[in-house]
């Protein structure tokens, strides 16, 4: 239901990428996270408001690690569901890590051990900021030009990321101007809730409201079942 009702996106990557310091900041939540193998051994879900009314579930999942045993990969299959479950993944991975590479392989192999390497991605360089110079830095922008580069825990690049994930979660925005019988009480709920309104009025019959909707939100609210009309496409 909750994925039904949401966009939701997981944090996967290698142990001690700084995965849950990242669940932690961009939730407020209180999730322990430290310096050691397997420090989250559970999924934790959370709700993540990217503003203008936008608001997806963020999940934490299990660190990988290299060569992980196959009957622990079983018994991780359920924590690691969120990864298969979700409709984008963020890869989170230390650039400043020497054995980056190689824990970027290792990713990769355990995303297609659970069938879930075809989902939408976004990898990010996480501590950036413990890097020495730019060089290292360069070569990565050279290999995934689409690469996000961040901290954590400063807060660099952030704001950029929540960006992407909204234009996937949205799946692009439309400005609209919708007519709503007065009736359809949940779907003028479900335009305060999930649109950003620029103009409200109303006659004895209808509310008709200017927003800017992400075509996904517009699909969802059509999916619903409610009645109303678009009255004018803005540019």
């Amino acid at each position: 239901q909750r994925n039904a009702d949401f966009y939701t996106v997981g944090i996967v990557g290698y142990t001690n990428a700084g995965k849950s310091t990242m669940f932690n900041t961009l939730t407020s939540a209180k999730v322990y996270a430290d310096d050691k193998l397997f420090a989250t051994l559970d999924t934790r879900t959370r709700k993540w408001a990217l503003g203008s009314g936008d608001t997806v579930m963020l999940s934490d999942t299990v660190g990988f690690v290299r060569n992980l045993p196959h009957h622990l990969v079983a018994s991780f299959r359920a924590t690691l569901e969120e990864a298969v479950e979700s409709d984008l993944l963020l890869i989170v991975m230390d650039v400043s890590d020497p054995k980056v590479d190689d824990h970027l392989d290792t990713v990769h192999e355990v995303l297609k051990s659970i069938d879930a390497d075809d989902k939408p991605q976004l990898l990010l360089l996480n501590k950036c900021d413990l890097l020495r110079d730019n060089s290292e830095l360069l070569l990565w922008r050279n290999r995934y030009p689409e690469a996000l580069e961040i901290s954590a825990l400063t807060g660099v690049g952030l704001d950029q990321l929540v960006e992407e994930v909204r234009k996937h979660a949205t799946g692009g925005s439309e400005n609209l101007t919708l007519r709503i019988p007065l009736s359809e009480g949940k779907a003028i709920n479900f335009l305060e809730t999930r649109a950003t309104v620029h103009e409200r009025d109303y006659d004895t019959t209808c509310a008709i409201m200017t927003v800017t909707i992400g075509k996904r939100q517009l699909d969802q609210l059509r999916a619903t079942g409610a009645k109303f009309d678009i009255v004018d496409t803005n540019h």
